[in-house]
């Protein structure tokens, strides 16, 4: 008997802690970026809905929802507290049981199971 692979929408359900980030490129908001994410949980319920809070500073959590693309290949997401109003769009890069890989403008994020 062999079982169908899980798809990248069931795979990313539940909570990943932030592990690093690799640039692309020189970036004068590094340090911005490595000091808040470096204690981030990032959470995805199976309602469409998301959480990334700051563990360190205990802060509230920003709300937003996701969605996973059609091909699978693109994560985006919207969050409620951004003065942004536009989505964000990431690639996939890698997803399995304990890590989840994605690239955004600026770089390449590693997230591990918790």
């Amino acid at each position: 008997n062999t079982s169908a692979q899980k798809s990248n929408t069931e795979k990313i359900l539940g909570c990943w802690t932030f592990k690093e980030i690799q640039f692309s490129e020189k970036v004068n908001f590094e340090g911005q970026i490595i000091k808040w994410y470096k204690n981030n949980v990032l959470c995805f319920n199976s309602d469409g809905e998301c959480t990334s809070t700051n563990n360190e500073n205990k802060s509230k959590p920003f709300e937003g929802s996701y969605k996973i693309s059609e091909d699978e290949k693109t994560l985006t997401q919207k969050w409620k507290e951004s003065n942004n109003s536009e989505e964000e769009n990431s690639e996939i890069k890698f997803l399995d049981n304990k890590l989840l890989v994605f690239k955004v403008e600026f770089g390449t994020m590693t997230y591990k199971r918790k």
